[in-house]
């Protein structure tokens, strides 16, 4: 694991969440297209877990957080009034990062695909007879979803104003 890693969330995203005191459990997922590697900023999700050596983090905004572990982690994820629980290999830990991110990436690279059309990301399964296992509504421009796969959306407000660009 000693190439560089990328993914869109930004540390603002964080600093915000700590300031309104969002627990990192309550971050909430977004399926991100642009992340290397999947992360996640709570380490109570890790079902197993171990340090690593400190890994820079570049974000899409030019700044730069640390993955300090890796393990698995499981999801719910929503599939209708189901959800589907999924384990993702390899997370990194970034205990500063936004949220927890699904990379699309490392979802093709095991063989299953990604399709986004309309305000819909749906996940397929392996094999000739893919199947949907997951469908990720977008929110507020991103494919997204709270945590614990609950079907509820969350909104938090913030007093100021954030630039399109600082938000994402």
């Amino acid at each position: 694991m000693s190439q560089d890693q990328y993914a869109f969330a930004m540390m603002d995203l964080a600093i915000i969440a700590k300031a309104i005191k969002i627990l990192a459990a309550k971050h909430g997922t977004i399926i991100d297209s642009s992340a290397m590697s999947h992360f996640c900023p709570d380490r109570a999700k890790f079902t197993n877990y171990v340090d690593i050596t400190p890994q820079d983090v570049h974000t899409a905004d030019g700044s730069q957080l640390s993955a300090v572990g890796c393990g698995d982690i499981q999801l719910e994820l929503p599939l209708g009034k189901k959800c589907t629980r999924v384990t993702l290999k390899d997370t990194l830990y970034a205990p500063t990062m936004a949220f927890t991110l699904i990379s699309t990436n490392r979802i093709t690279k095991e063989g299953m695909a990604v399709l986004f059309e309309g305000r819909m990301c749906t996940i397929l399964s392996r094999g000739p007879n893919c199947t949907a296992i997951a469908e990720i509504p977008k929110v507020e421009g991103l494919y997204s979803l709270t945590g614990g796969g609950k079907h509820q959306h969350h909104a938090h407000m913030v007093k100021g104003k954030l630039t399109i660009c600082k938000l994402h």
